[in-house]
């Protein structure tokens, strides 16, 4: 699916920054590595919701620790929404 403009992950009514859209996109890059297809990354405050497809709950289980690891460089916190995307 095509990937929609990275100003979408920002909550309507906060002003765009450079900032905000270069750390989302290197954490949705990241993810890209390892795998992952169709998900998204929402900024939510200082955090990351991260929204992925039912299938793919298991894989983030299993990378737990490192996806937070290299999330959290950029978000004070991870969070994984547990309603399933699409």
């Amino acid at each position: 699916p095509a990937y929609a403009c990275l100003a979408t992950r920002i909550p309507e009514g906060v002003q765009i920054t450079e900032e905000m859209l270069r750390k989302t996109e290197k954490a949705e890059n990241y993810l890209f590595s390892l795998g992952f297809t169709d998900f998204r990354i929402r900024m939510m405050g200082n955090g990351a919701r991260l929204q992925v497809p039912g299938a793919q709950f298991a894989m983030v289980l299993a990378h737990r620790k490192e996806i937070t690891a290299e999330l959290k460089k950029y978000y004070g916190a991870v969070l994984l929404d547990l309603e399933e995307r699409g």
